[in-house]
Parts: C-alpha cells; sequence; structure tokens
C-alpha cells in the first residue's frame, strides 16, 4: 500500500472503508463501475492504477464464479485473503506485509527471507503475535498505526 506524506494509519483507512463500501455496497456495483471513477475512489489510499482494474476483475469474478475461493481469485494473495478473514470473519491471523515484518524485525531482529510470504519461521512468528490477543483485528490495526508513527512521527 502507498502512502501519502501523512501515512495510512487504520483511521483513515476506516474512514475511507465507510465511504467505500457506501458508494459500492455490493459486487455488482464494483463490477459495473467505471475505472476512472474508481481510480478516482481509491486515490486516498494510493491504490488508484492497478487496484481499481484489478478490483473490477474480482467483482465480476464473485458474480460468475461465487463459490471459488477467496484465494484463488484475481488480484487476491495472501494478505488480502486474510485481512478479508481478520476483518469480516474475525479470524486470528496476522495480516503480514512489509510493515507488519518492519515491526517484527524491530522487536525480534531475525534473519527473514527476501519474500516474507514464504518465510515459515516469520509467519509463525507473526502468528504468535496475533494468536494471543483477544482481538486479533486490533492487533493488526494497532501494528499499522505503529508503523506509521515510526514512519511519519
Amino acid at each position: 500500500m502507498s502512502t501519502s506524506p501523512t501515512g495510512t494509519g487504520a483511521g483513515k483507512v476506516a474512514a475511507f472503508i465507510d465511504r467505500f463500501f457506501s458508494e459500492y455496497p455490493g459486487w455488482s456495483e464494483l463490477a459495473a463501475a467505471e475505472e476512472l471513477e474508481l481510480q478516482e475512489r481509491l486515490r486516498p489510499l494510493g491504490l488508484h492504477r492497478r487496484r481499481a482494474s484489478v478490483l473490477r476483475r474480482l467483482a465480476a469474478s464473485v458474480l460468475d464464479q461465487p463459490y471459488l475461493a477467496l484465494e484463488d481469485r484475481p488480484g487476491v494473495g495472501q494478505y488480502i485473503s486474510r485481512a478479508v478473514a481478520v476483518s469480516l470473519f474475525g479470524a486470528s491471523d496476522a495480516m503480514v506485509d512489509v510493515n507488519f515484518v518492519r515491526v517484527l524485525h524491530r522487536a525480534f531482529d531475525g534473519p527473514w527471507k527476501a519474500d516474507y510470504r514464504h518465510d515459515r519461521r516469520l509467519q509463525a512468528l507473526a502468528a504468535a503475535v496475533v494468536s494471543g490477543a483477544n482481538d486479533p483485528r486490533s492487533v493488526n490495526w494497532a501494528i499499522l498505526d505503529l508503523v506509521c508513527c515510526l514512519t511519519y512521527g
């Protein structure tokens, strides 16, 4: 996720999500959205160029194949599938992205694989950090906020 000079903290993301889903309440609205319009809506989070197209393809995929697993859809990787599981279903997963890895590196200083998605040790550590919490979603959001504070003061 690209960040602006003020950072992309949890509060900014939460406000964005509320507005975004009020404008696009379902998959059909996303699939039907004009790409340039969708780019403008995604601009505040720095996701406007590539992500608008991916989001439209994802929405069309859900409409065409409603029972296909989330991970098998266009534009959905480990982070997005975990974010959905945590945010919508209360799963106790770690939403590991480069920012989460930064926090783990500062706290636990380990040699990590270049592609953290495939580093079993790092993934297990991230899972352990989140799994002990009463509210895994809050832990994930707190790490996002922490990185913004460390990065942007």
